[in-house]
């Protein structure tokens, strides 16, 4: 097996699938817990990692921490609520690692604490423009392809494995980014 396979063992039978060391991953919000976490699990399996956060403090921990784990990550002061802060974080990705294969959108907001029904239209406002509006552009990507069945089974296997221990009970859509429903 070379260096650049994964070997799974999957039903009695040995497959190989391509690992991520040649993929580069742009992994937003990456100092809070989850970002951080996928952000290090990405860079441990081989992909160049970059990370941002609104913070440089935070950027600079996540940073040295990661790249005294011998891992190859950059990072970036991104605002993911501000336009140019995100042309400029795409811009910097691309310009590193030579494009984004990977895109992690931990990026959130919820500035309202009680029931969420009970809040005003400017914190619906707020929560809508970041949560959702930042989270489809500009990073909006579709195959534009029918997908291959090793990809459902791709699927199937992780959910299956002790990666997906906090996975339950979740449809999971595998449509190439497609919107759909189930």
């Amino acid at each position: 097996m070379d260096s650049t396979a994964l070997r799974i063992i999957s039903l009695g039978t040995e497959r190989h699938c391509l690992s991520i060391s040649s993929f580069s991953s742009l992994t937003v919000a990456a100092f809070e817990p989850i970002g951080y976490s996928v952000a290090r699990r990405l860079a441990f399996d081989g992909a160049s990692v970059m990370v941002s956060s609104r913070k440089e403090s935070n950027v600079n921990h996540a940073v040295q921490t990661l790249q005294s784990q011998g891992l190859n990550v950059a990072g970036t002061v991104c605002h993911a609520g501000r336009e140019e802060d995100r042309a400029q974080l795409l811009e910097k990705t691309q310009r590193m690692f030579g494009g984004i294969d990977i895109l992690v959108c931990n990026a959130a907001v919820n500035p309202f604490i009680g029931n969420i029904l009970e809040s005003k239209e400017d914190v619906w406002d707020k929560i809508l423009d970041l949560n959702v509006k930042y989270g489809t552009d500009p990073f909006l990507c579709f195959l534009f392809r029918i997908g291959e069945p090793d990809e459902c089974a791709g699927t199937v296997s992780f959910l299956c494995s002790p990666d997906a221990s906090y996975i339950t009970g979740e449809s999971v859509v595998v449509a190439g980014g497609l919107f759909s429903s189930v």
